[in-house]
């Protein structure tokens, strides 16, 4: 089994520091984005445009970067220490400490506010409950517009005990162990020694996370098929040891039934393998395993769907609809229930058909509107992080006013400090060069806001990418030479 020395091959410096920058762009972004939603609610309130709200946030995200300069010193001996502090505690005693502590805020979170689904999670039971009952996958007369990886993984658990809110957060508590390990096992390859301790209780405190407990989310499932894969992918880099991409393949196949837009991730995994410098060959011998696995788990399907349609549909038939939603002289980068021209009418085949056709023939028509349209997805896809308490407690419980906005101020905080600590420690000085493991979590989380730039976009679209954001952060704060040279002193 391979350990972290596999991720600091000779060589790989020089391509991390463009992973680097990357991460630096994405900071910046995030920081304006922020500053830009918020603005834009007080802006919008005022009967302002949003280019105003652009503005403010530009101006605001400048601010808290020249504040950051002027303090850097004072600061970056406050997170020296507490980096150091959780760097010298017991890796096994945090690893139990973080879960149960995960564990418990969920639960008792959960237990307080046990929302009833609705919107895309409603959904998701509905067609887990249909199989378990009437053994069909299908809802609002769709058989394939929806993908089917949740609901298959939810089927046990309707067919045996039912999928009542109780059972519900018993399904996210399990998940959230699951993304606990394999997160870990993540974050243990990193060569930094306090990141692993930082990474796990930053997964466990993370409110966006938490306050979806309650939630049947396909989000919740890829936090977990995510971390696996990766870590699969980076056990072996040997092409003689190809079963490790195709289990990766066989994890990615299944986080391709639960979210179809994860198709194109073999290439965020082929840029990783390029910023480690592996043989060409050799990578191309890894992808052939990774999509032999990914085939064995999508052919079922695909083969479903033929049956059901006379005619091969690999997964689901919402990407057409979902891509000219986003993609239309009506579209504001978020969700909307139709475009210029109403799909609905049609079958899903034909919405599928119909739906890419008219969308790649508005992107032709009129590239600088979509230039302009991608810039604003993403925005909405970094500007906050309260998903999760939106569709718990506003849309699930009714709760609004300042207990919903408390939650959502909460998370969006969280979110916004943690890239401002990520800008700072890549604009130290004294920082160490950026680890393969950090090149790694920026290049997945990258895909993720580059697909959004293109699809519809907001902030729960950027949830699966959680722990790649905080393995860059734990690995870029954990990267200081005065630290290094402390645990080097103390080992």
């Amino acid at each position: 089994m391979a350990t972290s020395a596999n991720l600091i091959a000779p060589g790989t410096v020089g391509r991390s520091r463009w992973c680097a920058f990357w991460a630096l762009i994405l900071g910046v972004l995030a920081l304006h984005a922020v500053g830009a939603v918020v603005v834009r609610i007080a802006t919008e309130a005022l009967g302002k445009s949003k280019s105003v709200a652009t503005i403010l946030g530009l101006g605001a995200s400048a601010g808290v970067l020249v504040l950051g300069l002027v303090a850097r010193g004072p600061l970056a001996r406050i997170l020296d220490g507490l980096v150091q502090g959780l760097g010298g505690l017991d890796r096994r005693r945090v690893w139990w400490a973080a879960l149960l502590a995960g564990i418990g805020i969920r639960l008792g979170y959960g237990l307080l506010f046990p929302a009833p689904q609705t919107s895309d999670a409603a959904t998701y039971v509905a067609l887990a409950e249909g199989m378990a009952t009437k053994g069909v996958f299908e809802v609002g007369g769709n058989a394939a517009y929806w993908p089917p990886g949740f609901p298959l993984f939810l089927f046990p658990f309707a067919k045996t005990v039912g999928l009542g809110s109780g059972m519900i957060l018993a399904i996210n508590l399990l998940l959230y162990f699951g993304a606990h390990v394999f997160v870990g096992r993540l974050a243990a390859m990193s060569r930094f020694g306090a990141a692993p301790n930082l990474v796990l209780l930053l997964l466990a405190l993370w409110p966006g996370y938490w306050t979806g407990a309650a939630l049947a989310s396909k989000e919740h499932l890829l936090l977990v098929l995510l971390p696996l894969l990766i870590w699969w992918w980076l056990l072996d880099n040997s092409w003689t040891r190809s079963v490790w991409p195709f289990l990766a393949g066989l994890a990615l196949g299944f986080a391709c039934l639960t979210q179809p837009s994860q198709l194109l991730f073999f290439t965020a995994l082929f840029a990783v393998d390029l910023v480690r410098r592996i043989p060409l060959r050799v990578s191309l011998v890894r992808l052939a395993a990774l999509f032999l696995g990914m085939a064995i788990v999508i052919s079922p399907w695909t083969l479903r769907n033929r049956e059901v349609f006379g005619q091969t549909v690999l997964i689901a038939t919402n990407g057409g609809s979902n891509f000219y939603r986003a993609n239309n002289p009506l579209a504001h980068g978020g969700f909307m229930e139709r475009g210029e021209v109403d799909l609905a009418p049609l079958s899903e085949l034909e919405s599928d058909r119909e739906g890419f056709k008219l969308g790649k023939q508005w992107v032709r028509d009129n590239p600088a509107d979509f230039a302009k349209l991608s810039l604003w997805k993403q925005v909405l896809f970094m500007g906050d992080d309260a998903a999760s308490p939106f569709f718990v407690l506003k849309r699930g419980l009714g709760i609004e006013g300042m207990q919903y906005n408390a939650f959502k101020l909460l998370c969006t905080g969280v979110w916004w400090a943690t890239w401002v600590l990520l800008l700072f420690g890549l604009l130290r000085k004294d920082r160490a060069p950026l680890e393969p493991m950090a090149a790694m979590a920026t290049i997945t989380f990258a895909y993720f806001f580059s697909l959004h730039s293109v699809f519809e976009s907001s902030a729960k679209y950027h949830q699966p990418a959680w722990p790649f954001l905080l393995l860059a952060l734990g690995s870029v704060l954990a990267s200081g030479r005065s630290l290094m040279k402390r645990e080097k002193a103390s080992s």
